[in-house]
């Protein structure tokens, strides 16, 4: 039996492993909002059409500078939500 070459079989086994693991956790946790949202269902629909979309967007153009910023403005305004 003839084999397919390595350089063909790990990048799409990483794909396929990384798609797989990318939607079975995105399954998981719309199951876990319907089942703690009870009957408001039009707020899980219309996340998963966000999360959706959003996923489809461009390509990130900003510099590793503006990204790095970004991510530290993040995590304070998280530290702030969480502090008592």
């Amino acid at each position: 039996m003839r084999r397919w070459p390595e350089s063909v079989t790990v990048p799409l086994t990483v794909g396929f492993l990384g798609a797989y693991t990318t939607f079975s956790t995105f399954s998981y946790e719309t199951y876990t909002l319907v089942r703690t949202i009870g009957p408001r269902w039009p707020l899980c629909t219309s996340r998963c059409l966000w999360l959706a979309v959003f996923s489809l967007r461009s390509p990130d153009t900003r510099s590793d500078d503006e990204r790095l910023e970004q991510a530290q403005a993040a995590s304070g305004l998280v530290a702030l939500m969480i502090a008592p």
